[in-house]
């Protein structure tokens, strides 16, 4: 891919669960997504077919990224980002449009960024993550900035209103919207709505668009072609019959950002002798005592937690997230990445085409693969604390309630062989960063979480199970014991029977009846008794 002009990549991710419900298959979804006519599978053996791409630049430059990002990651993790294997652990799709823009409004001021395509990546699981790849390439030399770097990331990635205001919201852009070639223009008039908020509170349902979990607009549009509204407001669902997914992020999608900056690439180079190049002017203060945004290690710390003003101000707690936050690898050649919970940022110096090329196939990818981990473990937890809510006050559980702890156990141990891989490639950069990227969005402290939550249902099944164990044996144990009364009842009143029997003719039917009843006793014994214990 050409490099010479773009000054940034920004790949925006937003995960969420479409299995809302038990009812809702792949196949379903698929069938609302509109697959074949608004999105094509890339099906990874078409991918790696070699012939006639050379007539083509841009297939031949896909085609040596996937033989690349192949041959960087394990068998498993192909399987789990590409569906090497064909057996559907991930469905990769890409929408069928081209020549998108997608534009950002804030304060009077537009940002476009060209949309290169918007794939979209569904799990067998039951969770999905939509992808936008974009980049910033302005005309004007004075538009290539960290600044308006910052600006896309933080604006351009919001899907709902963190907090509510009743005016310009300080943290979301005026509007965003998405426009392909011969479509009309998707918009999310965000300010509309924060003007709108009052008439809401009051009761006018018309007022704004507004709602826990909404997704903006040209999400929701871009899923299903625009026929219909994709939406997590189950009211609307009860009244329009609209589909659900629900958000795995909080209000903002994750942030994969390229910028090919020499100038701030060149002020990163080198660890000197005093210190870490961006963390020697840590302790610059102004005359007002606040932190200095100039400096590079704000400047560094805004790029990668994703801010237009500095909210850490404290210069110790500063440098300790610098110090835990930034891969310095590859440093001497001023190329750095840095990653949060919702950002992963690479700088270097523009000609550097590999480290470029490498953060926007097989870093990204991880970033991905990371994001789809976090997900299904929150999805997981869900459904672990949505079957311990179920249980009643008298703490019986029924069959039906252990069915479902056996089944989520079964989903489990399924994703974790599938989707929850300790490792994803043999390369030693790439082990470093998977383990950060891990690190920063809670990986192992949600499966430690999960497993201690799957621990204490599967005892609570345990105890569940042994109790219905026992209550089998008691009621097993009560038959017999009726049983053996009657058999010794029959035992009893037959040869009485025959005693009071004057002749012998009745004497001896009295005695046929005797033996009939010892043996259909003893049948019924042998079938009902518990020679073998239910589990």
């Amino acid at each position: 891919m050409s490099n010479e002009l773009t000054y940034s990549y920004h790949t925006f991710l937003f995960p969420f669960i479409w299995k809302t419900e038990p009812e809702i298959t792949l196949g379903k979804f698929e069938e609302i997504l509109q697959i074949g006519k608004n999105w094509t599978e890339r099906k990874w053996n078409v991918l790696m077919q070699a012939q006639d791409v050379s007539k083509d630049e841009k297939k031949k430059d896909e085609w040596f990224q996937n033989y690349a990002a192949y041959q960087y990651f394990t068998t498993a993790a192909n399987n789990a980002i590409f569906n090497a294997d064909g057996m559907g652990v991930v469905r990769c799709y890409v929408l069928n449009k081209k020549n998108g823009i997608y534009n950002i409004r804030k304060n009077k001021e537009t940002l476009t960024l060209q949309i290169n395509q918007i794939r979209l990546n569904v799990y067998e699981a039951g969770i999905a993550i939509m992808i936008f790849e974009l980049e910033y390439n302005p005309e004007s030399e004075s538009d290539r900035t960290l600044d308006n770097v910052n600006k896309i990331n933080e604006y351009g990635r919001r899907i709902n209103f963190p907090f509510l205001m009743e005016s310009s919201h300080p943290l979301c852009a005026d509007w965003i919207s998405v426009q392909f070639d011969g479509s009309k223009e998707i918009k999310e008039d965000f300010l509309g709505t924060a003007k709108n908020i009052k008439k809401h509170i009051q009761g006018d349902e018309k007022g704004c668009r507004c709602s826990l979990n909404y997704v903006m607009k040209p999400i929701q549009d871009i899923l299903d072609g625009g026929q219909k509204i994709i939406t997590s407001n189950p009211a609307h669902r009860d009244k329009y019959g609209k589909f659900l997914i629900k958000p795995c992020t909080d209000d903002r999608m994750f942030v994969c950002c390229a910028i090919q900056d020499a100038a701030l690439s060149q002020e990163l180079k080198g660890v000197g002798s005093k210190g870490i190049s961006f963390l020697k002017d840590v302790n610059v203060r102004k005359a007002d005592g606040d932190g200095d945004e100039a400096t590079l290690s704000s400047r560094l710390y805004k790029l990668i937690f994703v801010e237009n003003k500095l909210t850490c101000q404290d210069n110790t707690m500063k440098q300790k997230l610098l110090k835990a936050c930034v891969y310095r690898r590859w440093i001497n050649y001023g190329t750095v990445h840095g990653m949060t919970h919702h950002s992963f940022v690479m700088v270097n110096n523009g000609k550097d085409i590999p480290s470029i090329n490498a953060f926007l196939t097989e870093y990204v990818q991880m970033a991905i693969l990371a994001l789809a981990q976090r997900s299904v473990l929150l999805m997981l937890e869900d459904e672990a604390a949505e079957i311990s809510n179920s249980f009643s006050d008298e703490n019986v559980i029924s069959h039906e309630e252990l069915e479902e702890i056996e089944r989520l156990q079964e989903k489990y141990v399924k994703i974790q062989n599938q989707l929850l891989l300790s490792e994803i490639t043999v390369q030693e950069q790439g082990v470093e960063l998977y383990e950060m990227l891990r690190e920063q969005l809670y990986i192992k402290k949600n499966m430690d979480d999960l497993d201690g939550e799957m621990n204490n249902l599967r005892d609570i099944s345990n105890i569940a199970n042994a109790r219905l164990e026992r209550q089998s044996d008691a009621d097993e144990e009560n038959k017999f014991n009726m049983l053996g009364l009657l058999m010794g009842l029959l035992a009893l009143v037959e040869p009485l029977a025959m005693i009071f029997t004057k002749n012998d003719e009745d004497c001896w039917e009295g005695l046929v009846w005797f033996f009939i009843s010892i043996i259909v006793v003893a049948v019924i014994l042998f079938k009902y008794r518990p020679f073998k214990k239910k589990k």
